[in-house]
Formats: C-alpha cells, structure tokens, sequence
C-alpha cells in the first residue's frame, strides 16, 4: 500500500472512532436502540465513555501487533505531575460546589469528563500523530492532526467558536512534535475542560 493511501486509512480510522462515539452523545443513537432511555442524558455520557474505552483497548491491541512505539506516553519530565494539581484542584472545587449538570453524582461525572479528554488526546496526538509521523514528514504530520482534529469537531459543532479551536489545535499538534509527548496537552485540555464549571 502506498503511503498516501496509508495516511488516508489511518485519517480514516480515527474519524471512524471519533464518530461513531459522537453518535452516542450528540444523535440519541443510543435511545434509538433503548427507547426507555430517551431524555436521560446520564447514560448517553456513559455509552460514550464506555465506547471510547473499549475502542482504546482494541487501538492498543493493533497497535502492539504492528510493534508501533509508545513514546508519546514516557513521562521524561516529571514536572508534567506537578502541573497536574491544576486540573486536580478545578476538581475539588468543583465537588465541593457540587455544580454537576446531569444527574450523576459530581465525583462520577468529573471522572468521565477526565475519560473523554484524556481518550481524545491519546487517540488524536498519541495514536493518530504518532501514526502520521510513521509516514509523512512531522511537520505535516501535525498539520493533517490539526485539520483532522478540527474536522471532527466542526461537523458535529459548527460555529465561529470552532475557528478559535484551530487555533488551539495547532498549538497542541506543536506541543506533541516539539515533546513527543502527550502530557502537556492533557493538562491544558483538561483545564479548559474543566473551566465551564467553575462558574
């Protein structure tokens, strides 16, 4: 297989993952199948969760068979865990404000917001720019995740809003390149993430 073929399979299969997990949440694919769900958003959140774990699992199983790296996940850095308490502390301060928007209890939809952020972030700057750079020049590489990544996110949520995210995107494509890891993004993600409910 040629390698443009290649980088388009493995575009492919993100945006496969990546869209089939927002059918979950944003298209009541799951109250289509279990009509007695409809109007709890609870176990929306939770199928999509649930989806993205058991997709994580199979990308690592392929990916171990393939013998690709996992350097994006070495901590070289320890002071990455430090910055860490930022996030943590958004956390508690949200527990203790209890502003929970679903019905789940805080501590359990707290983890699940951590589930789907660090999921995306391994998927998008672990796996699929680590994949691209197996094949293309790192530069490009991390244009093509910029504009995947942007993709994914404008046709389920088009809006001006999702021009800034670009912008953040492309930040995050450069973090990874410049150290091949994931962890700084994750804080920064997660940050923002949690940002909302604060307020």
């Amino acid at each position: 297989m040629k390698k443009g073929l290649k980088i388009i399979a493995v575009i492919a299969a993100w945006l496969l993952i990546w869209t089939i997990g927002r059918l979950f949440y944003y298209f009541n694919f799951i109250t289509r199948i279990f009509p007695f769900l409809e109007g709890d958003e609870d176990y929306k959140y939770l199928f999509f969760c649930g989806w993205l774990i058991l997709a994580g699992v199979i990308v690592v199983f392929f990916w171990r068979k393939k013998g690709l790296p996992f350097y994006f996940l070495n901590l070289k850095n320890k002071v990455w865990l430090f910055f860490y308490l930022i996030p943590l502390s958004q956390l508690i301060y949200w527990f203790y404000q209890n502003n929970s928007p679903f019905g789940l209890a805080g501590w359990l939809y707290g983890f699940l917001i951590l589930i789907t952020t660090m999921a995306q972030d391994l998927f998008t700057f672990g796996f699929l720019q680590t994949g691209l750079e197996k094949l293309t020049k790192p530069w490009l590489a991390a244009l093509l995740v910029v504009i995947t990544f942007y993709l994914g996110h404008f046709y389920f949520q088009a809006s001006f809003l999702t021009l800034i995210f670009f912008v953040g995107f492309s930040g995050f494509a450069w973090l990874r390149a410049k150290y091949r890891s994931i962890y700084a993004i994750n804080i920064i993600h997660l940050i923002f993430s949690l940002l909302p409910y604060q307020f």
